[in-house]
């Protein structure tokens, strides 16, 4: 009886205890899209274009982006840790198609049809209204060797079996379900693979791919890179707070890694 009564009495300290954390979390993201604002209005100038990195030039349709944030990709710091990758990859022109499974916006789709104008780019993605965005961004940008398309399949890649693709991955944990399908697995084994993981949800991804590739490919794993300070350009934030230098870095608050997998003779 007495247990049943402090339980009562604890559960509107509870719910008001819930009920702050969930106004701190609200109050911490207006925030920071009131400063990510800020900073396109009064540092960006309103500029839409990548100024930086593999996609310089690169034009957004609007100040929007999907499962991240856009100040990061505008100045060309996002995801960073792999642009030397990105860029080594880019130069083959032995790919038969370029796959980007997990499109979003469309920041890799449509830079990467930005940066390989020859090569044919199709992209996959769940969310129609990422999709529609993607579309915009293609129109924006002229990417006429970009195929938009919906929902990733488990039968998708039988159309580009026995094919030399660069498959660019990122699924936001699904990788475990989709790195051990077999099928899946013997469509990419002459191909080159770019997958971020996602260990916070799943904590095996990151090994299990690599256990799943280690007889066909060439494997290095790239850390995340917490705060990228010294990369904002020095002309545009010279004389700004360390307030809004973290918003103008911020991409995550998960550590997510990568895996550059190169197809070997193997494969």
């Amino acid at each position: 009886m007495q247990f049943g009564v402090i339980r009562l009495i604890s559960i509107p300290f509870i719910a008001f205890g819930n009920l702050l954390r969930k106004e701190r979390i609200n109050y911490t993201l207006d925030r920071r899209k009131k400063l990510e604002r800020l900073i396109l209005e009064n540092y960006l100038h309103n500029n839409l274009k990548v100024i930086s990195g593999p996609f310089k030039g690169m034009e957004y349709p609007s100040f929007k982006s999907f499962t991240s944030t856009i100040i990061p990709k505008l100045i060309g710091t996002y995801e960073s840790e792999i642009y030397n990758d990105i860029e080594s990859l880019a130069k083959d022109n032995s790919y038969d198609n370029v796959i980007v499974i997990g499109a979003a916006d469309g920041y890799y789709a449509v830079g990467l049809a930005l940066l390989m104008p020859q090569a044919k780019i199709v992209s996959y993605d769940a969310n129609p209204e990422a999709l529609n965005f993607c579309k915009e961004f293609k129109e924006k940008n002229n990417a006429t060797n970009l195929d938009i398309r919906g929902v990733f399949l488990d039968d998708t890649m039988d159309e580009f079996k026995q094919k030399r693709n660069l498959v660019v991955c990122d699924v936001d944990g699904f990788e475990y379900g989709l790195f051990t399908n077999e099928n899946f697995i013997s469509s990419i084994g002459i191909s080159d693979v770019i997958v971020e993981t996602h260990d916070y949800i799943d904590k095996r991804i990151t090994q299990m791919i690599l256990d799943q590739l280690s007889e066909t490919h060439d494997n290095k794993v790239i850390p995340y890179k917490p705060l990228k300070l010294d990369e904002l350009p020095e002309s545009i934030f010279k004389n700004t707070n360390n307030e809004l230098k973290r918003v103008a870095t911020l991409e995550r608050i998960v550590d997510n890694k990568w895996i550059i997998a190169r197809a070997n003779s193997k494969g």
